[in-house]
């Protein structure tokens, strides 16, 4: 092997992270506030109101997708960062972290942030239509974040599975994991609405779980 990190201490805190990250970003993906609820007389005077929870918990996710990105990038160091299909992993990551962090800016900033400024300029009737050009830039890169997630769990994965013992069996996983997310995003049988993008990230959050189960355990280690 031929990866940065060879220290298994290193490698085993990473892996507690990663797991701790996965856990705390579904912990604030089930707070994700949501728009339409009772007691505003517009969308905009909601939106406002809303600002500081919804930038906490954007906030928040941004955080937990960097630290994700750290985490990983440990992990493609014990893989052997050289390998073409670990370098394959580790830009799929760069891109979907981007991906990700830009839809959690949308949604936790720039929308509340619109609304405020309408309301200011006595224009909120104007929001709807905003909200829905924000909405769909979110979409997009949400999606786009999410194919990436998936191909680079499937790349790591390709690298796994040519690796001995058990730890093939991580490798099965992730393609399966990586492609049902991928393939659901094109067929649009994966809407990224909240209880999507819930679904999407619990799947994500529990391959990295069990990447972070190769680093704990140093399975990763063993050269193919």
């Amino acid at each position: 092997m031929t990866g940065h990190i060879h220290d298994k201490k290193t490698a085993r805190i990473a892996g507690i992270i990663l797991i701790a990250l996965a856990g705390l970003s579904l912990l604030f993906m089930a707070h994700h506030p949501t728009l339409g609820g009772p007691g505003h007389h517009t969308l905009a005077e909601e939106a406002a109101a809303e600002a500081g929870f919804n930038g906490a918990v954007h906030g928040a996710l941004i955080v937990i997708m960097i630290g994700f990105y750290a985490m990983l990038s440990a992990f493609s160091d014990t893989l052997d960062r050289d390998r073409l299909s670990v370098r394959t992993a580790q830009a799929s990551l760069a891109a979907a972290t981007a991906a990700m962090a830009g839809a959690a800016l949308v949604s936790g900033f720039i929308v509340p942030g619109t609304a405020a400024s309408l309301l200011r300029g006595d224009a909120a009737a104007e929001f709807p239509v905003l909200l829905r050009m924000l909405g769909a830039t979110n979409q997009a890169l949400a999606e786009a974040g999410t194919i990436a997630y998936g191909a680079a769990i499937i790349f790591w994965s390709v690298r796994i599975i040519a690796m001995p013992g058990f730890v093939r069996i991580a490798g099965l996983i992730g393609l399966v994991a990586g492609a049902g997310l991928m393939g659901g995003i094109v067929t649009g049988a994966l809407r990224l609405d909240v209880a999507g993008m819930t679904l999407a990230l619990a799947v994500i959050c529990a391959w990295f779980a069990l990447a972070a189960s190769l680093m704990i355990f140093g399975a990763q280690n063993k050269s193919a």
